[in-house]
């Protein structure tokens, strides 16, 4: 029978003694040193690294129509500056305007080393303008590998190529704008090529229509977003 020891602290080699029916008797039992080579305890990681990646493209698309649904739903959309939510136009005599945007951001994040272990993720830009009308919040959704393209394209807009919540926060105001990764989005940092995701309102993302005479729940970024990522690199 072989006998390991999984984990252990050694000073200074002696041998050691054990008593049986009155007698003191030496320990013959040598440890095979490929036990240590199984349990070896060390932490495999280095201490953590941060860098800061700039978005190679980040770009809305949106849609807009007289039917919420038609506009919502549909398999193409167009840039309109750089916002994310929606919108109702009082056109009067019971008619309404409905617009729907969504952002999309791209990382070249293949510089992180495929051994390395992500730890912690943000996105974060500046919104330059909020109108909430109704409370929201933005969540990261991910079509990866295919959606949003590189470059992005109209018929990166549907809403179908996008699914999870991998983050989102609530929408408060103008200024910094921070979205944390959660535990599901860590490991899609693709440490190999692109890191892709979009930003949709959780109202767009549950289908739930404007309804008042002039709603507006949007909010619009300043140019630039930057995807910080903290590592550990294995040793």
């Amino acid at each position: 029978m072989k006998t390991c020891i999984e984990k252990a602290f050694v000073d200074i080699t002696a041998t050691k003694y054990y008593k049986y029916h009155g007698l003191i008797r030496p320990c013959n039992i040598q440890p095979d040193p490929e036990c240590f080579l199984v349990y070896d305890t060390k932490d495999p990681y280095g201490p953590p690294i941060t860098i800061s990646k700039s978005a190679i493209e980040w770009k809305n698309r949106e849609k807009s129509g007289l039917d919420y649904y038609v506009a919502h739903d549909s398999l193409t959309g167009s840039e309109y500056n750089r916002y994310c939510g929606q919108l109702r136009w009082d056109l009067g005599g019971g008619w309404a305007d409905y617009w729907v945007g969504r952002m999309f951001a791209i990382w070249d994040t293949s510089s992180i080393p495929d051994d390395a272990l992500v730890i912690s993720a943000q996105i974060i830009t500046t919104a330059s303008n909020v109108k909430k009308d109704s409370a929201f919040s933005v969540t990261i959704r991910s079509g990866m590998p295919t959606f949003p393209h590189s470059p992005i394209v109209d018929g990166d807009f549907y809403y179908l190529n996008y699914t999870g919540d991998y983050g989102s926060t609530f929408v408060v105001g103008t200024g910094a704008f921070v979205i944390n990764l959660n535990d599901l989005g860590l490991p899609l940092i693709n440490k190999t090529g692109l890191t892709k995701f979009s930003l949709i309102s959780d109202r767009d993302i549950l289908r739930l229509i404007p309804y008042a005479p002039e709603s507006f729940e949007f909010i619009e970024f300043e140019y630039g977003c930057q995807l910080k990522i903290t590592y550990r690199e294995k040793l």
